[in-house]
Formats: C-alpha cells, sequence, structure tokens
C-alpha cells in the first residue's frame, strides 16, 4: 500500500513539474505588454535571468528573432520606440565611454553586465523603473544614481533581431 502511494505521490510530483517550464509564447506575450508591442511572430532565440539576488537583483536577457516579420513599420508608429542614434546618456549604460581629461583616461559605465550587441541601425526603448523615477526625467539622471532599475530593448533592423535586457540592482 505505501509503495502504492509512494507512486502516486512521485507521478503527481513529475506531472507538476512538467508545466513548471517557461515558454516561448508566455516570454513573448509578457515583453509584448512590457514593450507595448506585438511580439508573437517573433522566434525565441535566447533566454536568460539571474534575478533572484537579495531583494530581487539581477538581469534578464532575451533575445527574439524576426527573420519572416520586419518590426519596423510597427515601431515607427510606437510613441514608446526612438528611432536610433542612441542618446549619449543610453550609450554610457549599455556600453561605456572614456573620456580624456588632460592626460587621464576616465571610463564611464557601461552599468549593462551582460555584453549587449552593438546595433548601429534600428529602434530603442528605454523605460527607467527606479523608485525615484519620474515621467519627464532625464536620462543623464539615470546615470547619477548609486542603483539602477531599467528595461532597454533594442531592434536591430538589419537583422531583424530583437534584443531585451532588465537591469535591477
Amino acid at each position: 500500500m505505501i509503495r502504492r502511494y509512494s507512486f502516486l505521490l512521485v507521478s503527481v510530483i513529475m506531472l507538476g513539474l512538467t508545466g513548471c517550464g517557461i515558454s516561448s509564447s508566455s516570454v513573448q506575450m509578457e515583453l509584448s505588454q512590457t514593450l507595448g508591442v506585438d511580439l508573437s511572430q517573433g522566434k525565441l532565440v535566447e533566454t536568460q535571468d539571474s534575478h533572484g539576488g537579495f531583494h530581487g537583483d539581477g538581469e534578464r536577457w532575451v533575445t527574439l528573432s524576426f527573420a519572416n516579420n520586419d518590426l519596423s513599420q510597427v515601431l515607427e508608429e510606437e510613441e514608446a520606440w526612438q528611432k536610433f542614434p542612441l542618446p549619449e546618456s543610453l550609450e554610457i549604460l549599455l556600453y561605456g565611454k572614456t573620456k580624456t581629461e588632460g592626460t587621464a583616461s576616465i571610463q564611464e559605465g557601461p552599468y549593462a553586465i551582460w555584453e549587449i550587441p552593438r546595433i548601429s541601425k534600428g529602434y530603442y526603448f528605454f523605460r527607467d523603473r527606479h523608485e525615484e523615477a519620474t515621467a519627464t526625467e532625464d536620462l543623464e539622471q539615470v546615470l547619477k544614481r548609486g542603483s539602477f532599475n531599467f528595461t532597454v530593448a533594442l531592434y536591430d533592423t538589419e537583422n531583424k533581431t530583437l534584443h531585451y535586457y532588465e537591469l535591477d540592482t
């Protein structure tokens, strides 16, 4: 009798665990809501998430391919999306910048830990999720903080690829 219940318990646990995986459609639905754009036609290429640290700190990286469905026209019409080039503050946040002052070289940034691909032609989305953020705040204010909570998405029109990045520190 105990064997039967043990087998039943293990079976129920295994059945429950099979539903715990992250499906590509759930990732696309979540990102669609966050970015305000339908991403259901994209193909999930990569997803990584290191959140779960102290107070939920961590990073999330998602790459979607739109090889058969270019998003350029849709993003052109979305108010939250801007056409490249990136503003200097966002460039520093993602890639860093070396400044020369006299004979000294000073490196500012990057603050993103994941190596984000450089894109020369495309669209970008940026949302500051920091508790001190205001709707009218300039991106330069983000660089002056001691912690970061932001979401950025870059759409590469040449490769038809969307790169999504979250940082919470």
